[in-house]
């Protein structure tokens, strides 16, 4: 953007609100997809872009990578979901298509939500399932091949580079405090009742939960499950961090505001 319209600060914005606005058609496209109906998703939408910690500085605001980051994670979480209900191997090529994109986005950040997805999968009894399919391993290569090929050459052109990558992006930041920036356990929950959420969202997160839980849609159920386990692991990863910064919860609005719109 920079290129084509000029050093700004419009050119350096427009990929967050860009990355915004694709997100907030995807999650309606998710839900219309699944349910034929546009309202929820619309409801959905209307929660996430009214949470602060979304629609704030160092996330759709500002020129961040953790819009795009928040984009590609929520694409690939949602694309796997559909899979697994459908089985198309489509969307499981799509899914490692933005699980690529969420690495070359904000690195080994992008890989959080893994761990969600891997118990997700084993709640619905499909991990032989998805161990059999060939497709899994010709899907792999993507962002494997495509990662090596990005670090390597990078490696390449600056020596150094990998070591600067682990040092901030991977065991770094996870195990050490950098520039201070140390906070307690409870440092994300605490700011999503103080600031992140708009005032009164985090009171319907646990109503929302249980609504789900309970609901006679099975599949809404499985969204409730899909959405609250995502969340938890994601939670526990940068809560349990050395090093923690404001910004670090952004992909997790979008599962928090499904649960909300519930």
């Amino acid at each position: 953007f920079i290129k084509l319209i000029g050093f700004s600060e419009l050119a350096i914005r427009l990929p967050s609100a860009i990355s915004a606005f694709i997100l907030c058609g995807g999650i309606v496209t998710f839900f219309y997809r699944i349910f034929k109906e546009w309202y929820l998703g619309f409801i959905v939408v209307m929660v996430l872009i009214t949470c602060h910690g979304y629609v704030n500085l160092h996330a759709t605001r500002t020129g961040d990578y953790d819009s795009l980051l928040t984009l590609f994670t929520t694409l690939y979480c949602l694309l796997y979901f559909l899979f697994l209900e459908s089985n198309k191997k489509a969307l499981l090529y799509g899914f490692f298509v933005c699980l690529t994109f969420s690495i070359l986005a904000k690195s080994v950040t992008g890989l959080l939500f893994l761990p969600g997805l891997f118990i997700y999968t084993i709640y619905r009894k499909k991990v032989l399932e998805i161990l059999k399919n060939k497709h899994v391993y010709i899907g792999f290569l993507i962002p494997v091949t495509v990662c090596f090929v990005y670090y390597y050459s990078r490696e390449l052109v600056k020596p150094g580079y990998l070591n600067a990558v682990f040092e901030n992006e991977l065991g770094g930041r996870y195990l050490n405090v950098i520039e201070e920036h140390k906070a307690s356990f409870w440092y994300y929950y605490l700011n999503f009742i103080d600031f992140q959420l708009y005032p009164i969202w985090y009171l319907l997160l646990i109503p929302g939960f249980l609504i789900g839980m309970f609901h006679s849609n099975e599949i809404l159920r499985r969204i409730t499950i899909f959405s609250a386990t995502l969340l938890v692991c994601f939670f526990l990863v940068i809560s349990t961090a050395k090093t923690k910064l404001e910004w670090y919860d952004v992909p997790m609005y979008p599962f928090i505001a499904i649960l909300i719109g519930i």
